[in-house]
């Protein structure tokens, strides 16, 4: 009798533990995932609700479907912000709120809409050639996104302009064809951000400049048109301590990856080439992984294996069309368990997370 009691509060003792472990795990694979939503307006009950309270996740992505104007932006961000806050008692960092707001075509905060007096594109900066004023313009920028209660912005982009039919070219989001300018003015761009404690990203690493096609409607093969002058930029940042974000574009690169995968998918890009040879210590971070470059060739589970196992730290789903969050978490957990993603990974970028958080966004604070 003895015997069997003991032996039952061992397997107590051990569903209790793993459960624990278990809960740790999807808290983790959580704090990875950066997702869209639909809504105008935060209500208890809903799915982005649910994210943060059940998965806890690392962030949201705000696009145009959630901004109707300056005053319904605010009450939104304050409400995920205070419900955040609420809700992950045990853990001290805030919610990543993140925008594309490069400037020009790429603009989530349009004139038109209340926000900005001027909306300028990085042609537009690299074209007037002041970092100066490139700072300037970054640092009124960068104080309406604090006011606004956003604090990552996905930017600014660091291609170089080589391909005058590129779409990035086009939509004029490239500084210069010139990697020497394109740092200068992406220094200034960052510096105006950060004294406002606003996170960056650069993008889109390894270089998207040169490309034929965009990759929001399919894969973009760049081995013929790249060149490795598009790495100087990133170099030149990593040698400065750059310790925000890097993202990472879905280009094919035969020449970088002779596995012809997506550099999102490729540990010889994003591992050996980015965090080995170029010694990037900060948070790597994915372009949307719901972008035609990904969905139309790749499974969900195939992406996210992928993805984790070449070495990315954070995850955007933007859910155009419907929420894949708590799927993904799903998906994450059992590669885990079977040991096609090694615990290791999830250890390491959730590590990287925290301390860039911890560096820059400091306890969260309940509005």
């Amino acid at each position: 009798m003895k015997k069997i009691i003991i032996f039952t509060f061992l397997m107590t003792l051990l569903q209790s533990l793993s459960s624990e472990i278990d809960l740790n795990l999807r808290d983790k694979i959580g704090e990875m995932l950066i997702v869209g939503f639909h809504e105008t307006e935060f209500e208890e009950g809903t799915i982005i609700a649910e994210n943060i309270l059940k998965h806890h996740i690392g962030g949201i992505i705000l696009f145009s479907r959630n901004i109707v104007n300056p005053e319904q932006l605010k009450i939104l961000t304050d409400k995920l912000k205070s419900y955040s806050s609420k809700n992950k008692e045990n853990d001290e960092t805030e919610l990543f709120i993140a925008i594309d707001q490069e400037g020009g075509f790429v603009s989530r905060l349009p004139v038109d809409r209340g926000f900005l007096e001027e909306d300028i594109s990085a042609k537009e900066l690299g074209n007037i050639n002041n970092p100066s004023f490139t700072y300037v313009y970054s640092k009124n920028l960068g104080n309406h996104l604090k006011d606004f209660g956003i604090n990552l912005n996905f930017a600014p982009v660091i291609d170089l302009g080589l391909n005058e039919n590129n779409f990035i070219f086009k939509k004029e989001r490239c500084f210069s064809t010139d990697a020497n300018s394109v740092f200068d003015q992406a220094t200034a761009f960052i510096e105006g951000m950060k004294d406002n404690g606003i996170i960056t990203s650069l993008k889109h690493f390894p270089g998207h400049g040169s490309s034929d096609a965009d990759t929001h409607h399919g894969l973009a093969d760049i081995t013929l048109t790249w060149n490795e002058i598009e790495l100087e930029p990133y170099k030149k940042f990593i040698q400065q301590n750059f310790d925000h974000m890097i993202m990472i574009s879905h280009v094919v690169n035969k020449n970088l990856d002779p596995d012809e995968l997506p550099s999102t998918f490729s540990k010889k890009i994003v591992t050996h080439l980015l965090r080995e040879q170029m010694q990037f210590q900060g948070v790597i971070i994915s372009d949307d992984l719901t972008m035609g470059a990904i969905t139309n060739e790749y499974s969900l589970e195939e992406t996210l294996k992928y993805v984790i196992n070449a070495g990315i730290d954070l995850l955007i789903l933007a859910n155009h069309n419907s929420d894949q969050t708590e799927t993904a978490i799903d998906i994450i957990e059992l590669l885990v368990e079977t040991e096609e993603i090694p615990y290791e990974r999830i250890e390491e970028s959730y590590n990287r997370i925290i301390k860039l958080k911890k560096s820059y966004l400091g306890n969260r604070t309940c509005n």
